[in-house]
């Protein structure tokens, strides 16, 4: 297993080539042509959400064999062509480094997604258990996501993501909530019997199953910016942020991403309330500093 500090010479000298799944069985697809097929794919039988007179369809399709490429303090997002403040769990194509680039981004080798054409990055700050001691164990995690289209009628266009796309969701720094991210604290084995769910991960009571932690992004672009350092390129639909109208400053719709990763404290310290023993790697305790980034391959 290379360090940390292997992998970032190992970055400086070229690209990272890691993968740490095989690659799964769907090759014939561009992800462009899979985003569009999600049209006849739904998550709850075809469900529509009624809007105030519109609709908006729940079609989606998710990866559920999103295996962990690599936990590295780099964000190109963020930080590009510098370290990172933070460890992050990062899954997808193994060109990330510290620095985007699409076109290498998409000859990246491998992917550690089942989805063979997706070379997309996604990541999440590095979830720690801290011991009374002042120690702390990082936490291992299952990682999973979504691609909902999110329209208010079945012939509302949804647009690819453009080429070089970057996006932040969340902020690092924050202190309340963030109205984008959700905790659920996993009771029982079944997932869903008793799970309580919040705004930030210090749950009063162990969770044996995992805390899934659920953060979605912006489904509105303005058309014109791959990124914008302060997030204004996209933006969230109204009035809600999962289901609304794009504003006309940003009128391209694109399909949403909803990262999903459940993180095992109970690996760790089984029995044990999390109140109080978690931290982002960034060294927020609040659980409201969640943030998710995403770099298009």
């Amino acid at each position: 297993m290379l360090t940390v500090t292997d992998r970032l010479h190992a970055q400086a000298a070229g690209r990272l080539q890691l993968c740490q799944s095989p690659q799964g069985p769907v090759t014939l697809f561009h992800r462009r042509s899979l985003i569009m097929l999600a049209s006849s794919i739904t998550i709850a039988a075809a469900t529509l959400i009624s809007l105030g007179g519109a609709y908006a369809q729940v079609a989606a399709w998710h990866m559920d064999t999103l295996r962990l490429l690599t936990i590295m303090r780099l964000d190109p997002v963020v930080n590009p062509n510098a370290i990172s403040s933070h460890m992050h769990d990062v899954v997808g194509g193994s060109n990330f480094g510290a620095s985007y680039n699409y076109q290498d981004q998409v000859a990246s080798s491998c992917t550690s997604a089942s989805i063979t054409a997706d070379k997309s990055n996604y990541w999440m700050p590095k979830l720690y258990w801290t011991n009374d001691d002042g120690s702390f164990i990082p936490l291992p995690a299952h990682h999973r996501f979504y691609y909902f289209l999110g329209r208010n009628s079945p012939v509302q266009p949804v647009a690819p993501f453009p080429e070089g796309l970057r996006m932040l969701a969340g902020d690092p720094m924050g202190k309340s909530p963030n109205g984008i991210s959700s905790f659920t604290c996993h009771v029982n084995s079944d997932l869903v019997t008793g799970s309580i769910m919040q705004d930030n991960f210090n749950f009063n009571t162990p969770c044996p199953y995992g805390i899934r932690i659920e953060t979605v992004f912006p489904m509105c672009w303005n058309g014109q910016d791959l990124y914008k350092s302060d997030g204004s390129h996209v933006v969230y639909t109204s009035p809600s942020t999962r289901v609304g109208q794009c504003p006309w400053t940003h009128p391209v719709r694109i399909p949403q991403i909803m990262l999903e990763f459940t993180f095992n404290p109970a690996a760790w310290a089984p029995g044990v309330a999390t109140k109080g023993h978690l931290a982002w790697a960034n060294g927020d305790t609040t659980g409201y500093g969640v943030h998710a980034d995403f770099t298009n391959g």
